[in-house]
């Protein structure tokens, strides 16, 4: 499935790349990708803030949020 990955702030700067389109395993969650994420573009995945589809993730299910086909997740 795919979700698309928006980072912003000095993220997007690192980076360099303000969307990215990832495919990911069926029963990802936030923090598969998060992870996935971090290593590919070498940064601390303790300092990313993540949105799910605009909420914070904090307030669903932190990382362990499941990821759906068509999300967007937010990083800064």
């Amino acid at each position: 499935m795919t979700v698309e990955i928006r980072t912003y702030g000095g993220l997007k700067r690192d980076v360099g790349e303000k969307r990215i389109e990832w495919d990911v395993e069926p029963g990802a969650t936030v923090g598969t990708v998060l992870s996935r994420f971090a290593e590919t573009y070498d940064v601390d995945e303790s300092d990313v803030l993540v949105m799910k589809n605009g909420t914070h993730v904090e307030f669903i299910d932190g990382e362990s949020t499941p990821v759906e086909e068509g999300d967007t997740l937010s990083f800064s």
